[in-house]
């Protein structure tokens, strides 16, 4: 026998201190993981802090994004200051340039010799109209787009990121086993 008999209790007691050290959290050394977070984009990380989108935020961002359009579908999916203000302002702004180019045209006196061309009334209705229109519904196409694809998209690479993570974790416990014909044996135990 390796160890004299002189010393078994001494031994019998460090095991028991290492259990109960171990069964406490005492040593902060329970089921470590070694995880790949270090090499992770910051891209990466921002998708794993948000988490999955929820049917509801998916679903319900995607009607509301595609009946009210400015920014209100971002909102209820909590991504109003990620990029639904650019759709809020956008929408917003294509709104007032065509509520400003109309009172332009209106007030505009086509008899007037500073007004030619484009500033002719039928002329100038039909061109502010057409710009507007289109911005606006340039931005509503790509915001019905953005806000129904992005949690799909999102939730797809959040599920891939976690796959890869557990994947390449490494896992280890310390561990303390009794010997059959007597002492412990205490070690490191590694899964991965």
């Amino acid at each position: 026998m390796f160890c004299s008999s002189d010393f078994r209790p001494w031994i019998g007691l460090l095991v028991l201190a290492v259990l109960l050290a171990g069964a406490t959290g005492a040593t902060g050394a329970q089921a470590q993981t070694t995880d790949p977070a270090s090499r992770l984009s910051d891209r990466d990380a921002e998708i794993l802090a948000r988490g999955l989108y929820t049917q509801n935020e998916v679903i319900g961002g995607g009607l509301l994004g595609s009946t009210l359009g400015f920014g209100t579908g971002h909102a209820y999916q909590g991504r109003w200051k990620e990029t639904g203000w650019i759709y809020t302002a956008a929408e917003t702004a294509s709104l007032v340039g065509l509520l400003a180019g109309t009172a332009a045209c209106a007030t505009a006196d086509p008899d007037d010799d500073g007004f030619e061309g484009i500033f002719e009334t039928t002329d100038c209705f039909l061109t502010v109209g057409l710009i507007a229109s289109g911005v606006f519904l340039g931005f509503r196409v790509a915001e019905f787009i953005n806000v129904w694809a992005h949690p799909q998209i999102h939730n797809r690479r959040f599920r891939r990121l976690e796959e890869e993570r557990a994947r390449t974790a490494i896992r280890w416990t310390p561990f303390v086993a009794p010997i059959r014909d007597g002492g412990a044996s205490a070690g490191l135990a590694f899964r991965f």
